[in-house]
């Protein structure tokens, strides 16, 4: 059997301390409630984005294990392979590649990422897990399904289907789609959500392998004509949410069509509308969380924020800045515990309080 954590232990190097502005968590998840792991991105001088670095951590009952390694990654999901004892993940790279660790390791490529008339670079963007299925998705609307062992090209020509826009614009013509997320439902109908050219929302449908179709999100809010969508959430066939970058949620399916269904949340002291990047439902509730914040959406379509009554401190901040928000930018729920992994903290909730877990600055020789 292989140890396929020795990947992730340090070595014998002397690690560099990162500049705290340049940490920046890329994709996180949580495999068990005692066991999460991420990758984080050190970016180099901002007048040469070349310059980089990338390291995968990984904490287990308070143990923590890391690796620098030369790939940037796009998405992580728990994921368990027949066969295997533990839970382990998978990890998608920006370049189409997805690393399977838990009691081994292995690596696979999506074959055909870049064919089929893709001559350019391809960019992936996020990666999702529905049972035995894994969701690997990215820019151009390319996205590919892994089932049996095998990866197989399931985008049927997305990235020539035009998303539909309440108030159309020249430019919309044959703008380019980048995926955000893909839910899937228990009849197998599959929503994709993302946006199109520079930051206008797009939403597709398909109904058991047929053509994808793009959905019209037809409200008169003109800030969601600038917006992005950015998480699915799926209760059942009928009750679809996405969360979007304009401090809203949509809810509806194909038949209905969508509709904004909340108020639009306000931060309550800076008076900043939260750009709401990811999606969950957290005993019985609704949870939308950004880089900004994190809410609870109450019967009424009002929001309560889900402040911590202490503040999370990181030593990725600038002068180790405090703050009692809770950055959701990613948000996972493992049986009763809701995570929160932002740019630079990790929080998790119980229903009553937040805890906060300190990401080690620094290994020099494992310790």
């Amino acid at each position: 059997m292989v140890d396929s954590t020795a990947r992730l232990r340090p070595t014998d190097q002397d690690w560099f301390i990162p500049e705290s502005e340049s940490f920046r968590m890329r994709c996180a998840t949580a495999v068990a409630t005692n066991k999460f792991v991420f990758a984080v991105q050190f970016e180099g001088d901002i007048y040469d984005p070349s310059e980089w670095s990338s390291r995968i951590y990984m904490c287990q009952d308070g143990v923590w294990m890391a690796r620098d390694v030369p790939t940037k990654f796009a998405g992580m999901v728990a994921y368990g392979k027949a066969g295997w004892k533990h839970p382990g993940f998978a990890a998608l790279t920006n370049d189409a590649n997805v690393w399977f660790v838990g009691d081994d390791f292995q690596e696979t490529a999506i074959q055909d990422a870049a064919q089929d008339g893709h001559s350019f670079r391809v960019t992936m963007l996020g990666l999702r897990a529905y049972e035995d299925e894994l969701f690997a998705f990215g820019m151009d609307g390319l996205l590919f399904r892994y089932t049996n062992g095998n990866w197989i090209r399931s985008d049927s020509g997305m990235f020539k289907t035009e998303a539909k826009f309440s108030r159309p614009r020249p430019v919309d013509a044959g703008a380019i789609i980048s995926l955000r997320d893909i839910a899937k439902t228990s009849s197998g109908e599959l929503y994709a959500c993302g946006f199109a050219a520079i930051t206008r929302p797009a939403l597709f449908y398909q109904s058991h392998d047929a053509k994808w179709l793009g959905l019209n999100v037809n409200e008169h809010i003109p800030s969601l004509d600038f917006a992005t969508l950015e998480s699915i959430l799926v209760d059942d066939e009928n009750s679809i949410w996405v969360a979007t970058t304009a401090g809203v949620l949509l809810r509806g399916n194909y038949r209905d069509g969508f509709k904004v269904v909340t108020e639009v949340a306000r931060k309550a002291i800076e008076g900043v509308i939260p750009k709401f990047r990811s999606l969950v439902r957290y005993r019985g509730n609704v949870i939308a969380g950004g880089e900004n914040g994190t809410f609870m959406l109450n019967e009424d379509g009002s929001w309560r924020e889900l402040l911590s009554a202490t503040p999370v401190k990181s030593v990725y901040y600038k002068s180790e800045r405090e703050q009692a928000y809770i950055d959701g930018r990613i948000l996972q729920v493992v049986d009763s515990v809701l995570f929160a992994f932002g740019y630079r903290t990790i929080s998790h909730f119980d229903g009553a309080s937040w805890t906060h877990i300190e990401i080690p600055p620094v290994y020099r020789n494992g310790r």
